[in-house]
């Protein structure tokens, strides 16, 4: 549903956006097959292009580390580009070195020393690198100098509902 809402408004509105999906950390374990070939078939009965489309992995913890990687390979094989996160440097940088990412996502809080080598191998990979929750310019700025090349948050815009239009509010 995700997919179908999202090709027919953007395809309106902004015809190169792609389409994130956050694969929920159950999943994870529960698909034992391949979780990319089975995701592919139902995008192409849809007619939508998976490379249209960017698996957003949970965050990476240690001990899900192998079957993090084996996922990634498994939604890249299947045409896919895949993003990472982590709440924790190490496992992030661990799983950048085992398996390549397109994006790598922080949170613009959590910036730090421990973070310039995950993020270093982020770019040097030509991975895009994305900072979450940046609520002020010091952290866009911060972000910026680590690398980071899309942004978002509340320093750039709060949410907003769509203005009614004519005939809605007619």
């Amino acid at each position: 549903m995700h997919a179908l809402n999202f090709f027919r408004v953007s395809a309106e509105a902004v015809p190169a956006l792609d389409l994130l999906l956050s694969v929920h950390p159950r999943l994870m374990t529960v698909v034992s097959a391949d979780h990319g070939r089975a995701f592919r078939r139902v995008l192409d009965s849809l007619q939508i292009a998976s490379r249209q489309v960017a698996i957003v992995l949970p965050p990476v913890a240690p001990d899900t580390l192998d079957i993090q990687c084996q996922v990634a390979a498994s939604y890249r094989l299947n045409g896919f580009r895949v993003a990472v996160s982590g709440e924790q440097p190490a496992p992030l940088q661990a799983l950048l070195a085992r398996q390549p990412a397109d994006m790598v996502r922080f949170d613009a809080h959590r910036l730090g020393a421990a973070w310039h080598p995950v993020l270093a191998l982020a770019q040097d990979s030509g991975a895009e690198v994305h900072a979450t929750r940046v609520e002020d310019a010091a952290q866009r700025v911060r972000a910026l100098q680590l690398g980071a090349t899309h942004w978002q948050g509340w320093h750039l815009a709060h949410p907003a509902l769509d203005p009614p239009t004519q005939a809605q509010a007619a």
